[in-house]
């Protein structure tokens, strides 16, 4: 997605200038207070705390997305957590300041001591670049953040990938995605069969071999009980009785 790091850029660099001008600016009535008041004002102290923050950080992550790929700062994670906490930072000191200023002044700078009319200026000049301040870094959070969303919906490592890098839109090929294999549960070996006949030993079929008459004369013998074997019709001896 081209237009993103394009966006990045114009949001980081348009937050550097006001941030710098929000930082003179709160310096400068920072020093206003203590010097002719002797004292401060809150919302000074977060101003410059807000905007020094964000004048050492962004820069250092658009160098480190510049000159070294994959940098930590670079990631979407990184840069939605440290991004959230600047806008929050420059949302309390645009509430503290319209709390202070409703306060102080409540109307117009129409002041005849000079520096209660530049300290009065000075007051909308803060408010005014914290709240713009806000709303740049917050919108541009909530649009990485839905895109890091559908970019993750569609299959795509958006989380520890880099702004430039990234493809949230561009939905993940088959190929890059995990295949499922189906195991099933292995099958037992059949058990082998025993022949319903059976096979005689090598050592009956050489004995059957070597002697084949004496089968045949075992099976051709007849029986004593038979009639007429060995005795006459009738049943008496035909050999004479001694």
């Amino acid at each position: 997605m081209p237009f993103l790091p394009i966006l990045r850029l114009v949001v980081f660099v348009a937050t550097l200038v006001f941030a710098v001008i929000t930082l003179g600016v709160a310096a400068d009535l920072l020093n206003l207070t203590e010097t002719y008041f002797s004292d401060y004002l809150i919302f000074c102290v977060l101003a410059v705390v807000s905007a020094s923050l964000t004048i050492i950080t962004l820069p250092i992550m658009i160098v480190l997305d510049i000159v070294r790929q994959g940098a930590f700062t670079s990631t979407v994670v990184f840069e939605l957590s440290w991004l959230f906490v600047l806008w929050v930072l420059w949302l309390a000191t645009a509430a503290d300041t319209t709390n202070a200023n409703s306060l102080s002044f409540g109307g117009s700078c129409d002041y005849i001591n000079p520096y209660i009319n530049r300290g009065c200026q000075e007051f909308n000049v803060v408010e005014a670049f914290s709240y713009l301040i806000w709303i740049i870094l917050m919108g541009y959070t909530i649009t990485l953040l839905v895109l890091a969303i559908i970019g993750q919906t569609r299959g795509n490592e958006v989380w520890l990938t880099s702004v430039r890098d990234n493809a949230f839109l561009r939905r993940s090929a088959p190929g890059d995605r995990p295949v499922l294999e189906e195991k099933y549960p292995p099958t037992a070996a059949p058990a082998p069969t025993q022949s319903q006949y059976h096979t005689p030993s090598p050592g009956a079929q050489t004995f059957h071999a070597q002697h084949p008459s004496n089968l045949g004369s075992y099976q051709g013998s007849p029986s004593p009980l038979q009639p007429g074997v060995g005795m006459p019709h009738g049943g008496q001896n035909a050999y004479g009785q001694v």
